[in-house]
C-alpha cells in the first residue's frame, strides 16, 4: 500500500520542488516533511496536507485516496 508520504515525495518530485523548497512554501519544517515522506508520520492534519496540497498544486484528496495510487507507481 501506498502511503500519504509517498504520494507527497511523487508529486514533488512532479513540480521539481526540492523538499527545503517545499518546506519554505509551505511553512513547514523540512524535518518533518522528510519524516512525513518516509511514512514516519502516520496521522498528518488536514491543515498539514492542505499547506502540502496548494504548494503542490494538487487537491488534498490526491494525497489522501488511493486512486493516486497508480500515478506514483506508473513512472
Amino acid at each position: 500500500m501506498i502511503g500519504i508520504g509517498n504520494r507527497i515525495h511523487h508529486y514533488r518530485k512532479k513540480n521539481q520542488l526540492t523538499i527545503t523548497a517545499l518546506a519554505e512554501r509551505s511553512g513547514l519544517s523540512r524535518s518533518y516533511l522528510s519524516n512525513l515522506e518516509k511514512n514516519k508520520v502516520v496521522n498528518p492534519s488536514i491543515n498539514v496536507l492542505n499547506k502540502i496540497a496548494e504548494v503542490l498544486s494538487v487537491d488534498v484528496l490526491h494525497l489522501l485516496h488511493e486512486e493516486a495510487r497508480n500515478e506514483c507507481t506508473s513512472e
